[in-house]
Formats: C-alpha cells, structure tokens, sequence
C-alpha cells in the first residue's frame, strides 16, 4: 500500500524535526493520540485510527502504543509484511517499559502466520525421509545417564542401550 507507506515515512520525518524536548513534553499527547485511535478503531473509523497513530509516533517516537497499534491493523488488512515491522518497532521502544503485551502481540502475529503458512500443506512434507532421518541420528549425540549402581564398562553400557 504505497499512499501508507507514504504517510507514514512524512509522519515519522516530521518527527525528526521536532525538537527532543519538546517531544518529551508532549508524551501525554501522544498517549492521548493513542487512546483516540483506539476509540477510532473500535467505532470502525480505522483511517482515522491510522491518523491517530501516526500522529502519536510524529509526537513521541519513542512510545509503543501508535508502532503497536499500526501493526495491529496491518495485520487486520493482511499487509503482514508492514505488521512483522511495526511490531518489531513497537518491541524496540516498548523494552525497559513494562509492555509486556507488545511482545506478546508480536509472538501471537508470528504463531498466526506460522499457522496460515502451514494450512493445508499435506503432513507428507513435514516428513523427513529415512535417508534424512538415519543422517540425522548418526550425527546426533546422545547423552545417557547411568545409574549409580551400574558399573561403567562397555557390557553395561551395552546393555543399557
């Protein structure tokens, strides 16, 4: 969707011009700018959601709420090439916060793509072949723990294998 794409690289360019104090100042804007899109949102004004939470990132950058909330609906609109970005850039600026719910977005929107990608795909091509299957067990290690009463000698060994 190139007109987002677009909006969104003017609105975090105008963000850069803005002064870092000011930006700090105006963080409860920005929160307040959140809370409307989501008001928008729930009422199914999702363009002006959309305005909301670029807007709130134009304000303050360095809060979760407008990435979290633009990868959300990405996600709804199934561009989830910009959702997996905008999650990924709420995570950034939600560490050191306490927002735990953006990590859990983040992990719920990959399970859910893992899932839509799988979908009907036939078990056969999660198999893995014999040849595949015997390469992988001569190379894989194996730790055994003895017990304690057991001697260590190679019959021992052979019999507990």
């Amino acid at each position: 969707m190139p007109l987002r794409s677009a909006i969104a690289v003017f609105v975090v360019m105008m963000s850069l011009v803005v002064p870092a104090a000011a930006l700090a100042q105006d963080t409860d804007e920005a929160y307040d700018q959140c809370e409307d899109g989501v008001r928008a949102a729930d009422a199914g004004r999702w363009q002006e959601a959309e305005f909301r939470w670029l807007k709130s990132i134009a304000i303050d950058p360095a809060i979760s709420c407008g990435y979290n909330n633009l990868a959300v609906m990405f996600e709804r609109d199934g561009d989830y090439d910009d959702a997996d970005e905008y999650y990924r850039r709420a995570l950034q600026h939600a560490i050191g916060t306490g927002r735990t719910d953006v990590l859990g977005n983040l992990k719920k929107f990959q399970d859910a793509r893992i899932s839509e990608v799988v979908e009907g795909v036939p078990e056969s091509e999660f198999s893995v072949s014999r040849d595949e299957r015997e390469r992988h067990n001569r190379a894989m290690s194996v730790t055994i723990s003895v017990p304690d009463g057991e001697g260590r000698d190679l019959a021992d060994f052979e019999r507990i294998l």
